[in-house]
This record gives C-alpha cells, sequence and structure tokens, in this order.
C-alpha cells in the first residue's frame, strides 16, 4: 500500500513545524463492523441464503395420463302422462297470468301540455288467452306518465305536479312465446341423462442427490481513516473553496467460515391430478332438463406449502453432514426406510479436525466386506490379506476458510524466478491499492513435486505424499494401471498388506477400535490416472466508502474539475443539506463550495453502505497422469501409534512416504463457475465525524503576472522564506513531483512518496534543492499550493 502519500495535509505540515493557518482539516478514525452475514447473500426476503448444487436426478416412476373418462350421457324419449303434462300446463299459465309492469316511453295527451312524447308506466294482467297466444298485447288503460320530461319515477319537476295519470294503448306488453292449449293427451319428450368422470394426471417420483452448503458466516472489519481538507479555513462570501477527501485503510480483516456440508439422497414427488364430472337428469317437478358440468377435486404438490420451487415434495431417505459445530451426522429416515430413528455416527457437539475424509478402494481379488475402513465388523476378517489397488476413491470436505488456515495447501503457482521455474506459494491475503480486500483459497498446480524436493535434503521426516491431494478437492478417482493391468496376468507395481488382528469395537482405547494390527501398501512404481473434482474461492470487499459533506446551511456546489455550473444543494427528508463524495484509498476526491454570506460549517457523515461483496465460487474437473516411486503407506494400530513421532501432527493415523513423485500432466481444467455479488449490512452506519468551518474572510490581494500553472489551485508569487539560489520559475518546476506539468492537488501524494529520496522520478521533488527530498520540501510544495 502507498499509504504514506495519503496522510492528512494538516498531518504533513506537521513533519516540519505546526498547523498553518492557510486550511481547515480533519482526520476521523473509524471502524466498520459487520459480523455474521451470510456467505451467500441474502435472496427473496430471507436473512440468510445457502447454496444448494443438484448432484444427479433419476426418476423411478412416471404415469400421466389424461383426459381419461369413465361413464356415459344417454338421450332417452321420457313418457309423460296426460295429468302431469295438464298440472305443467297450469304451473305455466299460473306463472304467465302474474302481473306485468312496464316502463316505456310512448305518446300521449297531457293536459295543458297538449300531445307529447313522455315516459309512462302502467302494469296489466294477462288473459289466459293471452298466455296461451303469446306475443304482444297493447291494452288500453290508465298510464303515470312524467309531465315536464325525465324517465319515470325520476320526473322533472317544473313549476307545477310531476305526473299525470292519462288513458293510452301505446304501452307494449310481451307474454313471451305462447303456451299452448291445454294437452288433452300424454306425450314423449327427450332428455339426457347419465354420468361421465374426467380425470387427469401427470404423476413423477424419483432420486435425487443434492450438495447443500448452509450459509456459513462472513465477518468484515474495516478500519480506516477519513482525511477531510479545505484548501482554506476563511474566504470571502461569494468565493470559491474546495473540499478534499480521502481515506487510508488499517488492517481490514475479511474472514469467512467454512459452510457445513450436506450430502442427502431424497426422493421426489410431483402430482396434478384433476377430476371433473358431467351430469345430466331431469327435474321431475317442474318437467326440466338438469345439465351441469363441474370439478370434483384437484391436487397439485405445487399447491403444498412443503413443496420446493419446482412443485415437489421432497423426502429425505438419507442425509450425511459434515461441518464445525455440526459433527458428523447421519440421518435414515424411517418413514422411507426401516425403524423410524435417527441414527448419528457422532454427537454433533463432538469436536473434530476438517477435512473428514471417507475412502474406498477397488481391490483385485476383490474385499469380501467392502468399506472396512468406515464400518468394521466381524466379516471384515473375509478380507484378502494381499491384494492390488485397482480403483481408489476418496471423499472429503474441502477447506474453504479464510484466510487460509496454517499449512493449506493449495498446490503452487510455478512462477518463474531468476529464469527457473520453482514453485511459489500463492498470494492468499491481499490489501488492494484502492482499498478492496481479497481472501482467496485457489488451487494452483498440484504440488507433487515437493516430495522430490526434500528428498534432496535426506530429511524422511518430511519425506511424505498426498498423493496429489490439496486442500480444495471434493472427490478424487484414479485408476491405477499398473494394479489393472495385473489383471491381465502382468506384475503388480504395488501390493495391499493387511494382517490381523483386527481389535474389536469395544477396545479400551477408542482410537483403536476396529483397527488392524497393520495396513501397508507398498508401490515399487505406482502409476495412476486420476480425476479430480474440486473448487477454487475468491472473495473479494470492495468497501466503496462515501463520505456525506453535511452543510449547515444552503450552499451551491459542484465536482470540483468538471466545469459544471454550481447547483444548489436541496435539503433531504431530514432538512439536512448533504452532498456526497466517494472516496478512494489511491485518490483524492473533491467538491467547490461557494461560500455562503455568514461562512459554513461542514460535518462529514462516513458510510461503507454502498459496498459490494463477491464470492466466486468455482467448481473445477481436471483429470491427469500421476506417478510414484519407492511408496511404502503405513496404516492400522501401528501407524497410528508412531505417526505422531514422524509427522508431529496429533491424531495422524498413518504415514505416506515415498521417494519421490512425478508430477501429474494436466490441461486447463473445466471450470463451472458461480458467481454472488450482494451488498453487505450490519454495519451501523453512517458514523458522524469531526465537524470543521469556514469563515467569512477579507478579499485576497490581487495576484500579479500571469499564471504560471493551471489546475485545481492557481498559486501566486506572495512574500515566502525560498532558499536564495532559487527562482520562482525554478521552484515551481521542481515542485511538479508527479512530473505532469503543472501544480495541483496530485502533486502532494507523489512528493510524500519520494521522501528520503535525492530528486523524485524526474529530479522534481528537491523544491528546495538542498540535495535530499524531505519535511522542508514538503513544507514548501504546501506553501506554494496555498499561498
Amino acid at each position: 500500500m502507498r499509504s504514506i502519500h495519503l496522510v492528512t495535509i494538516c498531518a504533513v505540515w506537521l513533519l516540519a513545524t505546526a498547523c498553518p493557518t492557510q486550511a481547515a482539516s480533519v482526520s476521523d478514525s473509524v471502524t466498520f463492523t459487520s459480523r455474521d452475514q451470510a456467505l451467500f447473500g441474502a435472496k427473496q426476503g430471507q436473512e440468510e441464503a445457502g447454496k444448494t448444487i443438484t448432484l444427479g436426478s433419476l426418476p423411478l416412476f412416471h404415469d400421466a395420463r389424461g383426459p381419461v373418462t369413465d361413464g356415459e350421457i344417454y338421450r332417452l324419449e321420457q313418457p309423460i302422462p296426460v295429468e302431469a303434462a295438464q298440472a305443467i300446463w297450469q304451473r305455466a299459465i299460473d306463472a304467465c297470468r302474474t302481473r306485468i309492469t312496464r316502463t316505456q316511453r310512448v305518446r300521449v295527451t297531457l293536459p295543458v301540455v297538449g300531445s307529447v312524447s313522455r315516459s309512462c308506466r302502467g302494469s296489466v294482467t294477462p288473459t289466459q288467452a293471452q298466455c296461451i297466444s303469446g306475443g304482444s298485447i297493447n291494452p288500453r288503460l290508465s298510464a303515470t306518465c312524467c309531465i315536464h320530461g325525465g324517465t319515470y319515477p325520476n320526473c322533472t319537476n317544473r313549476l307545477g305536479p310531476d305526473t299525470a295519470t292519462v288513458s293510452t294503448s301505446a304501452l307494449t306488453f310481451n307474454v313471451g312465446a305462447g303456451i299452448g292449449p291445454r294437452p288433452t293427451t300424454g306425450t314423449d319428450r327427450p332428455y339426457d341423462i347419465g354420468l361421465v368422470a374426467t380425470m387427469t394426471s401427470d404423476i413423477t417420483v424419483g432420486l435425487e442427490g443434492v450438495l447443500e452448503l448452509d450459509p456459513g458466516t462472513l465477518d468484515v472489519v474495516y478500519p480506516t481513516t477519513f482525511h477531510v481538507v479545505t484548501d482554506t479555513e476563511t474566504e470571502v462570501a461569494g468565493g470559491v473553496f474546495t473540499v478534499f477527501a480521502t481515506h487510508v485503510p488499517g488492517r481490514p480483516e475479511l474472514t469467512s467460515e467454512y459452510p457445513n456440508i450436506s450430502l442427502a439422497l431424497n426422493t421426489y414427488t410431483q402430482a396434478n391430478v384433476r377430476l371433473d364430472l358431467d351430469y345430466a337428469a331431469i327435474d321431475y317437478s317442474n318437467g326440466n332438463q338438469i345439465r351441469s358440468t363441474f370439478m370434483v377435486d384437484a391436487y397439485s404438490t405445487a399447491d403444498d406449502p412443503a413443496a420446493d420451487d419446482q412443485g415437489r415434495i421432497i423426502t429425505p431417505i438419507f442425509e450425511a453432514k459434515a461441518g464445525i459445530g455440526a459433527g458428523l451426522q447421519v440421518l435414515v429416515n424411517t418413514d422411507v426406510a426401516i425403524g423410524g430413528v435417527e441414527a448419528q455416527l457422532l454427537d454433533p457437539i463432538d469436536p473434530f479436525v476438517l477435512p473428514l475424509e471417507f475412502t474406498y478402494d477397488v481391490t483385485n481379488p476383490p474385499e469380501a466386506a467392502p468399506f472396512c475402513d468406515v464400518f468394521p465388523r466381524p466379516d471384515c476378517n473375509t478380507n484378502p490379506p494381499v491384494s492390488t489397488d485397482i480403483v481408489e476413491m476418496l471423499f472429503r470436505t474441502p477447506l474453504l476458510d479464510t484466510p487460509a488456515v496454517a499449512g493449506f495447501n493449495g498446490g503452487t503457482d510455478f512462477t518463474g524466478v531468476a529464469g527457473a521455474d520453482v514453485p511459489i506459494e500463492q498470494a492468499r491475503n491481499q490489501l488492494l491499492a484502492d482499498g478492496s480486500v481479497r481472501n482467496t483459497t485457489v488451487t494452483g498446480k498440484r504440488d507433487a513435486l515437493e516430495s522430490s524436493l526434500e528428498a534432496v535434503g535426506g530429511d524422511l521426516t518430511k519425506l511424505t505424499i498426498s498423493d496429489g491431494l490439496v486442500d480444495t478437492d471434493l472427490i478424487r478417482l484414479g485408476v491405477d494401471i499398473d494394479g489393472s493391468l495385473s489383471g491381465f496376468g502382468l506384475p503388480p507395481g504395488g501390493l495391499d498388506v493387511q494382517l490381523p488382528p483386527q481389535l474389536p469395537e469395544t477396545f479400551f482405547i477408542p482410537q483403536l477400535r476396529g483397527k488392524r494390527l497393520l495396513e501397508v501398501e507398498a508401490n515399487l512404481i505406482d502409476l495412476d490416472a486420476v480425476d479430480y473434482l474440486y473448487f477454487d474461492q475468491e472473495l473479494i470487499f470492495r468497501p466503496n466508502l462515501a463520505i456525506e459533506l453535511v452543510f449547515d446551511k444552503p450552499v451551491m456546489v459542484r465536482v470540483a474539475g468538471s466545469g459544471e455550473d454550481f447547483a444548489l444543494i436541496v435539503p433531504n427528508d431530514d432538512n439536512e443539506y448533504v452532498q456526497k463524495l466517494e472516496v478512494s484509498a489511491d485518490g483524492w476526491s473533491a467538491v467547490e463550495v461557494i461560500q455562503p454570506a455568514d461562512g459554513v460549517q461542514i460535518t462529514p457523515r462516513y458510510t461503507i453502505a454502498g459496498n459490494v461483496f463477491e464470492n466466486n465460487l468455482d467448481w473445477l474437473v481436471n483429470s491427469g497422469i500421476q506417478g510414484t516411486v519407492g511408496q511404502l503407506n503405513v496404516g492400522g494400530v501401528v501407524a497410528t501409534l508412531i505417526a505422531p513421532i514422524f509427522t508431529g501432527i496429533s491424531g495422524a493415523e498413518s504415514l505416506n512416504f515415498a521417494l519421490g513423485q512425478f508430477a501429474p500432466s494436466f490441461d486447463e481444467p473445466i471450470r463451472i463457475p458461480a458467481h454472488e455479488e450482494f451488498n453487505v449490512g450490519g454495519f451501523g452506519d453512517p458514523i458522524s465525524g469531526t465537524t470543521i468551518s469556514v469563515a467569512i474572510g477579507a478579499p485576497a490581494p490581487t495576484a500579479t503576472g500571469s499564471p504560471l500553472v493551471a489546475g485545481t489551485f492557481t498559486p501566486t508569487l506572495t512574500p515566502t522564506p525560498i532558499p536564495p539560489t532559487a527562482t520562482p520559475i525554478v521552484i515551481l518546476e521542481r515542485a511538479d513531483a508527479n512530473c505532469d506539468l503543472s501544480l495541483t492537488a496530485a502533486d502532494l501524494p507523489a512528493l510524500l512518496s519520494t521522501v528520503g529520496d535525492q530528486q523524485g522520478p524526474c529530479g522534481s521533488s528537491d523544491i528546495n534543492d538542498d540535495g535530499t527530498v524531505d519535511a522542508l520540501d514538503v513544507d514548501l510544495l504546501i506553501q506554494l499550493m496555498f499561498e
């Protein structure tokens, strides 16, 4: 970090004398702290979110039917007796002969008004003959009509009564199509009768393997010192002064805790079922046809509150969970499997050391009782005592904590140094020039060469190999080429030997329970084709710090150097006059302010709310060829007892030695990127700083001559103690510390970066020409900038 050139201007002046009165400045040390945030951000209103990766899905049953119908609706001629027909006819006549009321606009003759068109209302009861014949009837009757206009009954009132009753035959009454004469014989009528059920269904049941990472934890502690400086502490009303701001980071902490990992085997059910009915019948009370279609029932797993985002019901069969604080847990679902009990291999609070590893080897001859290294049992004694490896499988919990733990082996970058390619440890934790923090657990080349390098010194205690494993590996699959060829009669390059006895599970020393006395893997030459599934993780925190300059009154401001017009700051919801200023660790930000009539006070407020956190967790798949010479891998009771003596690691259960190992030959891995970018909360900002003031000052004397430099500042040559051997022109040329042919605020950090040098990058930093760049040159530069 170039922190030396980012101190406050006031602090720079203190290198030589005392802080001068030409400028106002403040330095506020602030620490932004946020703990226990989620590594993968918050999703859809959640407080935290993990990550779910589907490893594979296998449909076991799928049935899609529909529409499937059952039943029938029949058409039949239903006989109706004469008595029933006459009863139905009479009910129809009675219904028709109810009073009918009609409102209609007709032409009528009204008293005084004469013949006019008006809205009238009248009522009539149809006769039986009219109901039989049907149609319209126009009887002469008394109707009530509006006199002055409007629509009955809301007539217009104009200097007299609203309505009048007159005799008219203009109202029309309709009794329908007509019922017809009274029946004298029975009849047949066609009816639909029956029931049809229609069902549609789509049901899928399957198995699914899922890898879940819980949210983990992210802690950010970001200490920094903010510097806010004005180019003057007094300014005339209407004059312009500039406010500069930057920050200098301290030692930021970006730490993440390894997420617990769950590997689950689930069943899933996705179903959509619907049943509809079409129903036809006779209403014998009135002879009408009944016909109805309706939905009886519908079910969809998507409507279940427990359904996932794909509308499926997930039922776990088996789940293995490992992580700090979780121990190692194995859960068997009793509803699906047998018995209904939760089985735990380790109590959740038991401590253990990550990574956890599970290995399984396919051997020749094959093991009669597999998985004995995980589930020791009496039938393990039936395994062949001498065998050859054909396939080696390893599953492990990768280390993804940041900063990377001590001893983290993430491979190496083979960077050319002095013309030779040697393994160089990768940079894991960096504070970047702009103030961002970067932590990684990134995998480089497989450090298979390390054992050969250690062998040169003859230090057998370090002559160990990891078979190409690195701490971010999740799965490793190796095919033993020479072991596989032994199945065709060729001599194997190595052998596995397992010597009895096997200690019982009740043995009084827990670490030795279920182990054989000695397990040895010896390889004169071992040639493996290996595949890896592993992670690269990069965490970047960009603070994007900002300063809110809170003025105590309305002011006109603009971004310094923008050339834009000054704009009046409008008060916000809290009636504050705020100008936001983005600040960085690798440069100054500034605004120009027009001085109000009675001066102004400025209170800086510091915020990290605009931060951005990037979690780049990439899956990588790679393959290669690995060769090992003179390998001896010792396990069992003997190795458990003596391994700490050789390795210095408490709890080590095996010793793996080799004379040398050939580096695997790798192409570039297949990379499956997973990128998360979100805002980290919980900092509790903004944080108020110290108030500074710019008071009203007297008008400055007019400068003589023309400006010698251009930029944010326009220095004038007022009498100042300057070494007699230097002229003003020469001094200004030497003050150009950043070599841009102008005197601006940018020269100050450039000058500070060359303190102790003789001249600076372009011979322009030794302002007083005394042979070295020191505090006197800094003081002189500041005087030139602000006079």
